[in-house]
């Protein structure tokens, strides 16, 4: 199709293929690179009542008032989490983890695919006891004990502290009472002593620490047991500033503690993840017995690579859009941003140009038209031609007749291309006068 075709044309064959392609273009490139986060996630806890339970409740409340509905799965705990997290069937999108549960053999199969988005709250090793003396793990030896049920962090965090001063489970009687049944075992004497790793809020350790007969054991020459599981932090409690009725801990002295952290798959959404990461600043930021305001969430100590977008949150803080739209509406707006404003200026630019190139072909073949006919002329004017270039000019007025003929300009150009052909009839009368047919 020649230009002026095209030009006569160009609503048809121009502007709506170009802004065809430009819509194309812009759901292509929004899929690829901007995709629209998901709507419906799950975050892996542990069990319900418990603290991770109780945080991801807030979460929830939290993505709920930016339209993504988080389910909240109960687990047995830390190694049911990470084994959600690394599933291919992708069973959970984020989850809780007790610090040093991956470390060691572990922790380079693991890290891949699992990202962490902040250390979130300190989570002490409670030991407590129905006797007073308790200050070694050694005292334990064929006592009643639970320690969390198998595959939580509890359990693994305990067996490597029993390992430390050489006790094997073969020397205790594991009980697997587990979650608030302990209080009434502890109470009724079913179990003589419990180990586990829960935060300081947590509805077990209140009951424990209400519980008349039981005691919290401060173990001592903790400082050994953190310079060889270095995920034990040693934190300074106040005596009685657990429970003051009860003056729990009876005198101050040290708790070894981890640190808990929240994951998610590396192939999660940006969104999401900046989500999480305003999520948790907002749930975990304020101060608690162990910590100061502040303090959580952080990024040290990590057992998994910390995601990026979380850093940004921390550093920067939440995003402007996302903070007043929801996820979807906050995505469509960047989609409209950086992809759909960059191919309407693009797609606006060639619009403009094309036809413009169109209108430039259409003049440029009049105009060489008109030179054509200017050169016989002048070559009439100026010389006596013989009869084979009188021939040669006819035919070449005839050839330009008839691509005149079936030129099919646009309405504007009608006017020079009618002065065109009577200018060449003109031309043609010229030769017929001077030199007959």
């Amino acid at each position: 199709m020649n230009a002026a075709k095209l030009h006569r044309r160009q609503w048809k064959f121009v502007h709506l293929p170009i802004w065809l392609l430009a819509a194309l273009a812009f759901f292509a490139l929004s899929d690829t690179y901007l995709p629209i986060p998901p709507s419906s996630l799950n975050i892996t806890t542990g069990r319900v009542g418990g603290m991770y339970h109780e945080h991801a409740k807030r979460y929830a409340e939290i993505f709920a008032s930016k339209g993504i509905t988080l389910n909240i799965l109960e687990s047995a705990g830390s190694g049911q989490n990470l084994e959600r997290l690394r599933s291919v069937s992708r069973e959970a999108d984020m989850g809780f983890l007790q610090g040093g549960f991956a470390l060691g053999e572990q922790l380079s199969a693991e890290a891949q695919g699992i990202q962490t988005i902040a250390r979130v709250d300190v989570e002490p090793i409670w030991v407590f006891s129905r006797f007073k003396d308790v200050d070694s793990l050694l005292r334990l030896q064929g006592q009643r004990v639970t320690m969390g049920q198998l595959g939580s962090g509890s359990r693994a965090v305990a067996t490597r502290m029993f390992e430390q001063v050489r006790l094997e489970p073969k020397d205790l009687i594991v009980s697997e009472t587990v979650g608030m049944e302990i209080v009434s075992a502890m109470r009724e004497g079913r179990v003589d002593a419990a180990i586990f790793v829960a935060s300081v809020d947590a509805p077990l350790v209140k009951a424990l620490l209400d519980s008349p007969g039981i005691h919290l054991a401060q173990l001592k020459r903790s400082a050994g047991l953190s310079e060889r599981l270095p995920y034990l932090n040693p934190r300074f409690v106040a005596a009685g500033s657990l429970n003051p009725t009860r003056l729990q801990p009876p005198q101050d002295g040290i708790l070894l503690s981890t640190l808990a952290g929240v994951l998610v798959r590396e192939e999660l959404h940006p969104m999401i993840k900046r989500l999480l990461a305003q999520a948790v600043q907002q749930t975990h930021s304020g101060a608690g017995p162990l910590h100061r305001a502040g303090e959580f969430p952080h990024l040290k100590q990590l057992e998994f690579p910390s995601a990026p977008q979380a850093r940004e949150v921390m550093r920067n803080g939440y995003p402007w859009l996302e903070q007043h739209l929801s996820l979807h509406t906050a995505q469509w707006a960047y989609r409209l941003l950086f992809i759909g404003l960059p191919l309407a200026l693009l797609a606006f630019t060639l619009s403009q140009l094309i036809p413009r190139y169109l209108h430039w072909r259409i003049e440029s073949s009049i105009n060489g038209w008109y030179g054509e006919l200017k050169f016989i002329e002048n070559d009439l004017g100026t010389t006596t031609p013989g009869g084979l270039e009188i021939a040669r000019y006819r035919k070449q007025l005839a050839h330009i007749s008839e691509q005149l003929f079936h030129y099919q300009a646009p309405q504007a150009y009608m006017q020079r291309l009618y002065m065109l052909h009577q200018h060449i009839k003109l031309v043609q009368s010229q030769l017929v006068q001077r030199h007959g047919r």
